[in-house]
């Protein structure tokens, strides 16, 4: 996903920010920007309703059901994609297949941060559901957990982008993955446990 952070008239183009684009903003035309079927345009418009306040407890409760719902599957019932923990298991069979993909470090790289954005997120709610205080900091360690595991399996993954896996990188990636799947399912049961706690709130 990028953001319009900015324009240029006489070029008639506008000046976008992606968190994957490192090498800074880059421009696409006016005209190739449409709030249509994206296969159509190179860019995509979505508009926003506006900002909440980041003291809705609704729209926070909101976050967390759809993380628990990411996690098991159903979020996007109708996407092709696989997701969450079954996501997970995927990745497990790979490293027992001999067409592995060769892009798993960005698969690694995606996850990590995502988790460090989540274990950030969960600490700064328990300022605002102190009856859930203990099941989101217990959630927040295993987020942390889950993304201090995938740093080692990216630079291992890294290492294996040139190359190729041998079978005892294949066991150790798969080893980690294991780590990160114990941390994911643990983190969303104290998500779960949260949310009954907030049930009042």
């Amino acid at each position: 996903w990028g953001i319009i952070v900015g324009y240029d008239e006489a070029q008639e183009t506008y000046s976008i920010r992606h968190p994957f684009v490192w090498q800074g903003d880059y421009s696409v035309r006016y005209d190739e920007i449409a709030e249509v079927d994206p296969a159509m345009f190179w860019f995509n418009v979505m508009v926003f309703d506006g900002a909440k306040s980041a003291d809705n407890k609704a729209l926070h409760r909101m976050a967390l059901m759809n993380a628990i719902s990411f996690a098991d599957g159903t979020r996007l019932g109708e996407h092709k994609w696989t997701q969450g923990f079954a996501a997970y298991e995927q990745w497990l069979e790979a490293f027992e297949s001999p067409d592995l993909p060769s892009i798993t470090h960005h698969h690694a790289n995606m996850l990590t941060y995502k988790r460090e954005f989540a274990a950030e997120y969960l600490r700064d709610l328990s300022g605002i559901f102190a009856d859930a205080v203990v099941p989101l900091a217990a959630a927040a360690d295993h987020y942390e957990g889950e993304h201090a595991i995938l740093e080692e399996f990216r630079s291992l993954a890294d290492v294996g982008r040139a190359g190729g896996y041998s079978d005892e990188d294949r066991a150790e990636l798969g080893r980690l993955l294991r780590g990160a799947l114990e941390e994911e399912r643990a983190a969303v049961a104290n998500i779960e446990a949260a949310l009954k706690l907030m049930d009042g709130s």
